[in-house]
């Protein structure tokens, strides 16, 4: 129990937390859309800020591996965004 990897759920509490993080009642769909957009948008300038106060990749130091897990969630979100459409 506990960690098996580096990424946010791949821990015992990480599992739980992120284990159906896209599961949303049908009724919230147009709720759903505008709140995958807006994550979508956040996740992006996370990798390509759009100015100097955006001091995530700073953080990392750069590290390409954190870039390309972003780039991961921000693919997902937008497989699921267009399941919405």
């Amino acid at each position: 129990m506990g960690d098996w990897g580096n990424h946010a759920w791949e821990t015992d509490e990480g599992a739980d937390w992120f284990g159906g993080p896209y599961m949303v009642p049908s009724q919230y769909g147009a709720e759903l859309a505008a709140l995958l957009r807006k994550s979508i948008e956040v996740l992006g300038h996370m990798i390509a800020p759009p100015s100097d106060d955006w001091a995530f990749l700073d953080l990392w130091e750069g590290d390409e591996a954190v870039k390309e897990d972003v780039s991961n969630q921000i693919a997902a979100l937008q497989a699921r965004l267009a399941q919405l459409s």
